[in-house]
This record gives structure tokens, sequence and C-alpha cells, in this order.
């Protein structure tokens, strides 16, 4: 009960932390939820009970290596930050949720989706910020291929109209 009233909670290099656990659901007012550098979590379960949370940050988390079904039925969901999270491989566009508007994949160098689902994602801006998606960096950039690879780095950054209020 003391912490009904939270808004933002962020862990930092909780190395020992590797789920979120059923205590999450006492911070039904959570807007900001962030993981960073929380290199053992693998799981998100109970995220659902964010019904709230806005922005999700799970940067730098290398265990983890998939997301929840359960992230699909956050409507108030609008941010998503998977930046430097080595560990997923597969990124499943279905599981996201339908309000989201920034997601933030740089630094995912194994990351791969399924880009025509990508290409409807209502985001609100793409931005290249992992370079070494491009197989060459001198050779002159073609169209189709700037296309593909801006697909793969959908990154999102702050200030494209979010707030956490």
């Amino acid at each position: 009960g003391r912490f009904s009233a939270l808004k933002t909670l962020r862990f930092v290099r909780c190395h020992a932390l590797t789920d979120i656990g059923s205590e999450i659901a006492k911070c039904p007012n959570l807007l900001e939820l962030a993981f960073i550098r929380c290199a053992d979590l693998y799981h998100l379960r109970g995220i659902q009970n964010c019904k709230n949370l806005k922005v999700l940050h799970l940067s730098a988390c290398e265990s983890l290596d998939t997301l929840p079904d359960e992230l699909q039925g956050m409507t108030t969901l609008k941010a998503l930050d998977l930046s430097y999270s080595t560990g997923i491989e597969w990124l499943d566009l279905d599981i996201l949720p339908p309000n989201l508007r920034l997601l933030d994949i740089h630094g995912c160098w194994r990351i791969d989706f399924d880009d025509a689902k990508a290409a409807q994602l209502p985001l609100v801006s793409v931005q290249i910020q992992d370079a070494s998606r491009f197989d060459d960096l001198d050779a002159e950039p073609r169209l189709d291929h700037l296309v593909m690879h801006l697909r793969h780095t959908l990154t999102m950054r702050d200030g494209c109209g979010l707030d956490a209020d």
C-alpha cells in the first residue's frame, strides 16, 4: 500500500533480479517502469498488472530473450525500449500493444522480425541507430536496401510527443 501512488520505478544494475514478480501489482499508478542493465532479468511475468504503464525500458537486459504475450493487452503502453538487450533474437510484432508509438531496438544486433508487419506498425518515426545492419558501408545505398535496413532498425527516441503524464 505504501507504493500505490508510485508513478516511476527504476531498477539499475540489479543483477540478482530475474523476474519482476507479483509485487508490481501493488503499484497500480505506475506510468514508467525501467530495468536498466539488469543482466539476469529473463522474464516479465506480471507485467500485465501494470494497467496504466506508458513507458517500459528493458535496456541492456542481456538474459531477456522473449517478450510475454500479455504485452499485447497493455493498451496504455506507448513506448518500449529494448536497446542493447542482446538476448532477443526474434521480436514477435503481433504481441506489441496496439497503441505503441515508440520502439527502440538499437544495439540489438541479433534481433530479427517480420519486415511486412514492421511496415504496418503505427510508430511515430524511424531512425537508423545501428549501422552494423548495413552489409557494405562503402557501397552506394539503394532505396530498397535502405527501406529494408530502416525496418530492421526501428528506433524511436524520447521527445516525440510522449510524456508520462
